[in-house]
């Protein structure tokens, strides 16, 4: 059989849990960290996709207490005020809620003495939380309260606003955070599952001896986890679920591998021989 050139050798070596065994040796150590470059890689494409289909955020879970503000009150003046091309158009300021903490065409000084609130200016309003956050947001064109009939399709309104001026912060951070977790995840499911192949050399009847070539297997091992893992998360975006994915297809495949190979060559060798000859 013609050996493959890397990378193509790599994908050869995925399909099968004899395939995986075998080719445990495939890897360079320059090899092994691409390819855990490229696994990382390929679970973080559903929250790219995800990003970049995305139309909305929570924006009430990073500023809580102002969300809190928004009341009826504040509903009926938005959807009385005249929005148009992106502008306000009221005269003098007020506010607007119960609370006092939301307004229209509030100066700095009537603003700053707010924790929580928003300030509707005439080209923009500023979001304000007590856990420190606070964004200028400037109206979109098509930003019309009017077509707002509840509390909570104002919130998410003015969700929409910020995200469409906030998706790099957004995606950046959400980009951070999830590699992170991918990063952490594949650490300790190469390095620990690595560490359990590699104690298999205790046994005289395994062909494991080196623990380079224990890393080679898990990683041979997580290729079609990972690859199924991204395919779920590009149809249903769950990040914990193509973790899921990963790590129980990574626990299958090893136990497959045993299964038909017993970490031995030869067994694996003559299972072979005996599947060509039938």
């Amino acid at each position: 059989m013609t050996k493959l050139p890397f990378p193509f050798s790599y994908f050869a070596n995925i399909v099968t849990p004899r395939r995986v065994f075998l080719g445990r040796k495939s890897l360079t150590k320059f090899q092994l960290v691409v390819i855990f470059i490229f696994i990382t890689a390929l679970a973080l494409i559903p929250v790219t996709v995800n990003m970049a289909r995305s139309t909305n955020f929570q924006l009430a879970e990073i500023m809580p207490d102002m969300f809190k503000q928004v009341d009826h009150d504040t509903l009926m003046t938005i959807q009385a005020a005249g929005f148009k091309d992106g502008q306000l158009a009221v005269e003098g300021s007020q506010m607007i809620n119960s609370r006092g903490t939301i307004g229209v065409n509030l100066s700095e000084d009537q603003f700053k003495s707010v924790k929580s609130g928003i300030s509707f200016g005439e080209t923009a309003m500023i979001l304000k939380d007590a856990s420190g956050y606070e964004f200028k947001v400037s109206y979109t064109k098509d930003f019309n309260p009017q077509d707002f009939t509840t509390v909570e399709e104002l919130k998410q309104g003015i969700s929409s606003q910020w995200l469409k001026q906030n998706k790099a912060f957004v995606a950046f951070t959400m980009m951070l955070m999830s590699a992170s977790l991918i990063l952490v995840s594949n650490v300790i499911l190469i390095v620990g599952g690595g560490f359990f192949v590699w104690l298999t050399k205790k046994n005289h009847l395994s062909s494991i001896k080196t623990y380079q070539e224990s890393l080679n297997l898990v990683l041979n091992g997580l290729g079609l986890s990972t690859m199924l893992g991204m395919v779920v998360g590009l149809i249903s975006f769950d990040m914990t679920l193509v973790l899921s994915i990963q790590s129980f297809g990574l626990v299958l495949m090893l136990l497959g591998v045993f299964v038909t190979t017993r970490f031995n060559d030869s067994y694996a060798k003559s299972k072979v021989s005996k599947l060509q000859r039938a």
